[in-house]
């Protein structure tokens, strides 16, 4: 099986980030997948979530 390869930068700094006061949506949620974070991935990129309720969407999977 191949390995991976992980440059040191990706590994080590946060992508993409957002602010919000009080509870979070779906529909905020997945507006911050598609327009902050997916534009900042590279090919065959990996985003590691928790299992959250909110990750759950179809949009996101």
């Amino acid at each position: 099986m191949a390995r991976a390869k992980f440059s040191d930068a990706a590994r080590s700094k946060v992508l993409a980030s957002i602010n919000i006061y009080g509870s979070v949506g779906g529909v905020t949620f997945e507006g911050f997948i598609r327009k902050k974070l997916v534009p900042k991935l590279w090919d065959n990129a990996c985003v590691v979530m928790d299992n959250a309720k909110i990750n759950l969407g179809e949009m996101v999977k």
